[in-house]
């Protein structure tokens, strides 16, 4: 057991994240099953609803983010080409990955 947690993403440096990302091909993509596995453990998917007025129906917002690391910034730039559109939004020291709800083409690629 300890000989699999030393070889985990947790024990991992970030000077080993960093030569594991500069060793990818330019034109490496991340395999759809891949995407959805760790989007199911890293992410989260809201809907909300923003009251505008009285009498005003809500508005609806949905959003899908996935946080990790600063030194992660590789994979999430891998994951935004993957879903072709997105943000990042610096949050603490984590950096932040959103698909931007006011692309309207931004959640087919999560269906």
């Amino acid at each position: 057991i300890q000989s699999l947690s030393n070889h985990m993403n947790t024990s991992r440096s970030e000077s080993e994240y960093l030569l594991f990302y500069k060793s990818l091909p330019l034109n490496f993509q991340l395999h759809p099953d891949w995407v959805t596995g760790f989007a199911a453990g890293e992410s989260h998917f809201g809907v909300y609803f923003i009251d505008n007025s009285i009498g005003k129906a809500p508005t609806v917002n949905f959003e899908f983010n996935i946080v990790q690391s600063s030194y992660s910034v590789p994979l999430l730039s891998l994951i935004l080409k993957f879903f072709k559109c997105g943000r990042f939004k610096l949050q603490r020291v984590d950096k932040n990955i959103f698909l931007d709800p006011f692309q309207p083409d931004a959640f087919k690629h999560l269906i």
